[in-house]
């Protein structure tokens, strides 16, 4: 069974913090953590409930990268084909890369860049293509930007 985790920034610790759940009271995000959670200053909490940016909370794909990084939505991720890869929306070369967003979409983790061309999470183990996390669409938007955004 896999592991049910969030990931979200707190409004008021710079970071990330962990839970594995959250809920809405109408006007907030809060997540519920345990006293030993580190990075978290207990002065701060109330009831051991913590508001979170609602925009930055991602779920745990499940999946972990090479390195055994755990892959979060909202992760920019960097995948390059061992292979010819083809579905849909991309065709890649051998060694090609791609870089998008990971996504929930269609009830599937997706690598989604800004054009709407997406790679499966699935697909990426099952074709032997190499992914690497490269950081975080709230802390780094700019990875996401295109080549002619760049210019």
């Amino acid at each position: 069974m896999r592991e049910i985790k969030f990931r979200a920034k707190c409004k008021y610790v710079d970071g990330w913090i962990y839970a594995n759940g959250f809920y809405f009271d109408g006007i907030n995000h809060w997540f519920t953590i345990p006293n030993d959670e580190p990075n978290v200053d207990p002065a701060i909490a109330w009831a051991k409930h913590y508001k979170v940016e609602s925009e930055t909370i991602g779920q745990l794909t499940g999946m972990g990268e090479e390195s055994g990084v755990d892959i979060f939505e909202g992760d920019v991720a960097e995948v390059t084909a061992h292979n010819l890869y083809v579905n849909q929306t991309i065709t890649m070369a051998k060694h090609d890369t791609f870089a998008g967003k990971v996504v929930m979409e269609n009830s599937m983790w997706m690598v989604r860049a800004k054009d709407a061309t997406n790679i499966p999470l699935m697909d990426v183990s099952f074709f032997d293509m190499r992914l690497k996390i490269v950081g975080n669409f709230h802390d780094n938007p700019e990875l996401l930007k295109t080549k002619e955004e760049t210019r």
